[in-house]
């Protein structure tokens, strides 16, 4: 760097600043008063070593962005109609004739809360991982319990579970509910004197719960769809439908908590049903059974199910406004769950039958995907994601007759897109631009 000095009178205005507009640098006073302006003059080398960071600079710019994108994006496996995916599989509990038809929630850290059946002792259970390793706990064994479980977790991470069976001082079949917010675990029963299946349970953003139930028979009540909540303070029923159904049911709340119930009607009609309007208001969704029910970011709805003459998977959504159907699986005689993560992509764990193993499918790269979990035969499974895009599934090996749980070995990676790669393309090209200027530079001088 060179440098040259010149001698200036004092300058006090506006206007003899503007009139020396050329004068930069380090300004000090030079001998009888005068300032000494210094006035840097960059070299040729110092240009190209400013032109390469600049260049630098902007490729790092498109580099930070493509990551952000690929970061932004939904994890994608490669479309098609199969892909790989790694499992880590493990036994949570094997003693007896354990874990059918399970429901599985994630508290807020990850860890997993399970609800199901012990089939031997006939008893409601609970397993989870909170502590670091498996724990089973016996909720309630008071009768022939555990039948249709469903869990969810309050803003406390706080357990609330669903079920219904035979109290050992009643004759029929009721709809029960646990909880453990006090601290240990309490049972009550909310609708007594029912035939019933399968329940379904969701909490709303003030830790209120809501309930639906299937009622086949029943000695008081009519057969039909039913709904429960302590929203009011105590325990409400109210029947949605009435008629015969099947004996599976899935219930979601969209972001205003309003209601939303899918399920079977008569003929294998799969029906939706909502009070958002204050009443109970029922639409057919397509033909199907054993439905599993979700809401995206902007309250639409996704359901997953089986064609009504159990010979696939299906799955509909109302993103557009109206019901659009499509086949996951045509080889599936499948009871299915199913989740959305963060960017409304779907998930769903599943069995077939058909070919005896346990899968997962999702449309994260724009058409359905499908792997293997584990193959043998299975009864229920229940699916969830955590934050960190692990995918999460408790099942039921009825060959075994154990509960298992199945974790991805990692999560959902975003697709290297063509968005993406044009990002690259160009943060390669600004940093191959900066180095062959900074040579030619450097040969020139």
């Amino acid at each position: 760097m060179t440098t040259t000095g010149r001698t200036v009178p004092p300058r006090d205005s506006a206007s003899d600043r503007i009139a020396n507009p050329g004068a930069v640098g380090d300004r000090g006073f030079g001998p009888g008063g005068s300032k000494t302006v210094f006035k840097v003059g960059v070299t040729g080398r110092r240009r190209a070593r400013l032109k390469m960071l600049a260049a630098l600079a902007s490729g790092l710019v498109v580099v930070v962005a493509a990551v952000a994108y690929f970061a932004s994006s939904s994890g994608t496996p490669i479309p098609g109609k199969t892909y790989a995916i790694s499992w880590t599989i493990s036994t949570i509990d094997g003693d007896g004739s354990v874990g059918p038809f399970p429901s599985l929630a994630l508290d807020s850290v990850g860890n997993a809360h399970i609800s199901y059946r012990d089939a031997t002792n006939l008893d409601l259970k609970y397993a989870t991982n909170s502590g670091g390793s498996w724990t089973t706990f016996t909720i309630d064994s008071d009768g022939d319990l555990g039948i249709g479980t469903s869990v969810a977790l309050d803003s406390h991470d706080k357990v609330h579970i669903s079920y219904t069976g035979f109290r050992e001082d009643f004759g029929n079949q009721s709809l029960m509910y646990a909880t453990n917010t006090d601290g240990s675990w309490a049972t009550s029963t909310i609708h007594s004197e029912i035939q019933g299946g399968f329940t379904s349970l969701a909490l709303s953003s003030d830790d209120e719960v809501h309930i639906g139930y299937v009622v086949s028979e029943s000695y008081s009540y009519y057969r039909g769809i039913w709904y429960a909540t302590n929203a009011g303070g105590s325990w409400a029923i109210t029947c949605v439908e009435m008629g015969d159904h099947s004996h599976a049911d899935s219930l979601a709340l969209d972001s205003s908590d309003n209601v939303y119930i899918s399920f079977c009607g008569g003929y294998g009609t799969l029906k939706y049903a909502t009070n958002a309007g204050g009443s109970w208001v029922t639409s057919i969704i397509d033909s199907g059974t054993f439905p599993s029910l979700a809401f995206d970011a902007s309250d639409k709805a996704h359901v997953s199910y089986t064609e009504s003459t159990y010979t696939g998977l299906k799955y509909a959504s109302n993103v557009d406004g109206s019901w659009v159907t499509s086949t996951v699986d045509s080889e599936a005689r499948a009871y299915s769950s199913l989740a959305l993560d963060a960017s409304d992509i779907a998930h769903i764990s599943y069995k077939d039958d058909t070919n005896h193993c346990l899968k997962y499918a999702t449309n994260a790269g724009g058409s359905w995907a499908i792997s293997t979990i584990e193959d043998g035969s299975f009864g229920g499974t229940s699916i969830a994601l955590d934050s960190e895009g692990y995918i999460h599934v408790a099942y039921y090996d009825s060959t075994n007759q154990d509960l298992k749980y199945a974790v991805s070995a990692q999560p959902i990676i975003p697709e290297f897109g063509a968005s993406g790669m044009v990002l690259v393309i160009i943060a390669m090209v600004c940093i191959f631009v900066a180095v062959r200027r900074t040579t030619l530079s450097s040969i020139r001088e």
